[in-house]
């Protein structure tokens, strides 16, 4: 043996127990396994409490494993919001033929007990938070250089898909509320939001900007749609009371309408509402010239009484 290879020895050596002891930070790279019965930390000079449950920490930087799961984070329960269990893992590849599952970022919390007896009420059990403060980040004279996407959180559905499965969805974002209870919720949202597609509620076929295949109960609804003051236009032709009955008569339904096989058990709520208002009005017109005859007869007959008497 030379006289490098025992001073080789000697560092090696001195380089292992000083690991035993604990991590001392170097820009050096290691190409050999590290083995370690207690706790390792990286990035600082200061080794984790072995009574600690992290086993390892990293003080900055980042931890990269190439492997079917990059990194795998789990803890117990926090006394000072739950009593449960949190776990997370990133990039997580499995089995696609066994399981059929491949996963960017999991995460998973068991809340057995909100914790009451702490001062602090705000107490929180979520398996994942996206948070993007916005400190007016846009340069003025520069808003419209962008595409920009501000977010909190950003799915995106990439790819082509020709094959649907019979059973399941396939969405950017997907909620699901497994306990279905009054005060539970598979979306919830404070703000405005923003569908440039149709939207479909009970129906995942919507063809309209919104389809809602159910009971829907408002306070108002507000349709934009043209008006019928033409009907009290001087010009306006306006049917007469004979014409409107020969018409029902022959047809069976008002004019100016479908009859019920042709509006096939759908109404257009702004345009049913416009020609219903336009009937509404003719109605009104004929009330008003038969008020006026009415007043006429009625003058008349006091005028006839009154020569009677003479």
């Amino acid at each position: 043996m030379n006289f490098s290879r025992i001073i080789f020895s000697i560092i090696f050596m001195a380089s292992s127990l000083m690991m035993n002891a604990q991590w001392t930070p170097s820009t050096t790279s290691l190409t050999t396994p590290i083995s370690r019965t207690g706790d390792l930390t990286l990035g600082s000079t200061t080794a984790t409490n072995s009574s600690s449950v992290r086993k390892l920490t990293v003080n900055g930087g980042t931890l990269t494993y190439n492997g079917t799961t990059a990194i795998t984070a789990s803890t117990g329960a926090n006394r000072y919001t739950a009593q449960g269990t949190s776990s997370a893992s990133l990039a997580t590849n499995f089995a696609w033929s066994a399981h059929g599952g491949m996963r960017g970022v999991v995460g998973s919390v068991v809340a057995d007990q909100i914790a009451t007896n702490y001062s602090n009420k705000n107490a929180l059990a979520e398996a994942g938070v996206f948070s993007t403060t916005l400190n007016d980040p846009i340069p003025s004279g520069r808003q419209n250089s962008g595409p920009y996407y501000l977010t909190g959180s950003r799915s995106v559905l990439n790819g082509t898909m020709t094959n649907y499965p019979g059973t399941g969805i396939v969405a950017a974002v997907a909620g699901q509320d497994n306990i279905n209870g009054a005060g539970t919720w598979a979306g919830y949202f404070e703000g405005r939001g923003h569908f440039s597609g149709n939207v479909g509620i009970g129906t995942t076929s919507p063809q309209n900007a919104l389809d809602v295949c159910g009971t829907v109960r408002s306070n108002e609804v507000k349709v934009e749609s043209g008006w019928c003051d033409y009907v009290f236009y001087d010009d306006y032709q306006l049917p007469t009371l004979k014409e409107e009955a020969q018409h029902i008569e022959s047809k069976g339904y008002l004019a100016g309408f479908e009859s019920e096989a042709e509006m096939n058990g759908e109404i257009n709520l702004g345009d049913v509402t416009k020609r219903q208002q336009e009937k509404i009005e003719q109605m009104m017109l004929h009330i008003i010239k038969m008020n006026e005859r009415l007043e006429n007869l009625e003058m008349e007959n006091t005028q006839l009484k009154e020569a009677i008497k003479k």
